[in-house]
């Protein structure tokens, strides 16, 4: 789904960061909200881009928001939220409500360079 640059790895396996505490708000929108947590060793300051794709129905959307082009159905993992934290950073990603259908989240982290440092898929979610 995302564009994969050169080098590009897979460090997933080495926790440096951790979705926790994921909590969904429903109301004229929807909102998600998650906490990241830096578990690096030596809790050194860690920086990147984070996407979030919510499936309703069907119908996909994207935070922050994005576009995909005609030619090239991929995601650039660079217009993702930038960030940078030492221990913790509380985040919140807002989508449109489009219907009452249950709805299904994938969060990704990626370092500066393009490097997948955390994956988490979430749901269904019953929205009312």
């Amino acid at each position: 789904m995302f564009t994969a640059p050169l080098g590009l790895q897979d460090v997933r396996n080495k926790e440096l960061i951790i979705i926790k505490d994921v909590k969904i708000e429903s109301g004229a929108k929807i909102k998600i909200n998650f906490n990241l947590e830096n578990n690096s060793p030596g809790q050194e300051k860690l920086s990147g881009y984070l996407s979030v794709i919510q499936y309703q129905g069907n119908m996909i959307q994207f935070y922050p928001t994005y576009e995909l082009s005609q030619r090239n159905l991929r995601l650039e993992y660079t217009q993702g939220e930038s960030f940078g934290f030492s221990r913790f950073r509380p985040t919140s990603a807002e989508f449109k409500k489009v219907s009452k259908l249950s709805t299904r989240y994938k969060i990704f982290i990626f370092s500066r360079t393009g490097d997948l440092m955390a994956f988490k898929q979430l749901g269904p979610y019953n929205i009312e």
